[in-house]
């Protein structure tokens, strides 16, 4: 099988890249940005750190497993 491209490497791409991944097929992720995290963001201001992110996460079994996978707790 061939390669699988996937453009952006917000949390998306990234959940789309780890889940191809773990059915053996091989990713590579092109990103724009110096980072990865699309519109997640941490800025650093004189009054402290501002987080710019979804307002949330819609919990299901795919997101679990996932988060349990890469020893990740969800609050």
């Amino acid at each position: 099988m061939s390669k699988i491209r996937i453009v952006g490497a917000g949390f998306s791409g990234l959940t789309l890249a780890y889940f191809l991944r773990k059915k053996g097929i091989e990713v590579e992720i092109f990103e724009k940005e110096n980072q990865p995290g699309g519109l997640l963001h941490t800025h650093r201001l004189p009054e402290g750190l501002v987080e710019t992110a979804a307002n949330g996460l819609l919990s299901c079994e795919l997101l679990s497993t996932m988060c349990e996978d890469l020893g990740v707790r969800l609050l």
